[in-house]
């Protein structure tokens, strides 16, 4: 029934009469929690968004487009997590983990940001920690320090720089033996040119999380003034030039 297209056909004048009586979302939500995956309707030579979105635009079904379009980005991106942490697993050097996620990133159309923080994740949930706060400082430094490359290759943008300051926050808040390790992680990745002054400063400012917001802009107060004043004499010597 699948290869002949007729599962569609039954599954849109369904899909048809329900758009009648509920919303988008709604139908949506029934479609996830029955786990019925729409593109799996379509013959196996069709199985991409773009033929599936072509079959509800022609139905009339254009509600139902951008939501489908979120739920394979979802999927597509847990599938890059799944994918990155296996690559780990099997010891890929970071040249060819940061291939693998430049080129799924690309072919996906994945926002930056999001996929700094999926690798982020990934990499962090990679290493059974320490839990002597001494002996953690030093191994999840030289992890991080590993994994360099990989960050600086999907860390090109101000909104990427400062999503990932916030989500390195989330994650020392969420996990407390990393608490006063905030600021020795985001001074690596500053001297890494991953970070820019700018972005760390706005994040001080004003883009960084409630989570522990006081503990942590109370550790980074010492490396913000530091640069601070070192934007400070950069302007002097401008103005003296």
């Amino acid at each position: 029934m699948i290869k002949e297209g007729i599962s569609i056909e039954f599954v849109k004048k369904v899909l048809q009469t329900w758009l009648l009586e509920r919303d988008a979302a709604a139908v949506a939500s029934a479609l996830r929690k029955a786990e019925v995956d729409l593109l799996e309707l379509l013959p196996a030579n069709k199985r991409t968004f773009e033929n599936l979105a072509a079959v509800l635009k022609e139905a009339g079904l254009e509600s139902l487009i951008n939501l489908e379009r979120n739920k394979q980005n979802s999927g597509m991106k847990k599938d890059l997590q799944i994918g990155l942490a296996q690559r780990i697993n099997d010891g890929e050097s970071v040249k060819e983990l940061t291939t693998y996620v430049v080129e799924t990133m690309k072919k996906n159309n994945f926002l930056e940001h999001e996929t700094a923080i999926i690798c982020w994740n990934t990499l962090a949930a990679s290493v059974e920690w320490n839990k002597k706060e001494d002996l953690l400082q030093e191994q999840a430094l030289k992890h991080m320090k590993l994994y360099i490359p990989l960050l600086a290759a999907i860390t090109t943008e101000p909104k990427t720089e400062l999503a990932l300051m916030v989500k390195i926050q989330e994650y020392c808040y969420d996990n407390m033996n990393f608490m006063r390790l905030y600021q020795k992680i985001i001074v690596l990745l500053y001297k890494a040119d991953i970070l820019s002054e700018d972005t760390v400063l706005k994040w001080y400012r004003e883009g960084h999380a409630t989570k522990g917001k006081s503990v942590f802009l109370d550790h980074m107060k010492k490396f913000v003034e530091w640069l601070q004043n070192a934007e400070e004499e950069s302007d002097s010597g401008e103005d003296e030039d």
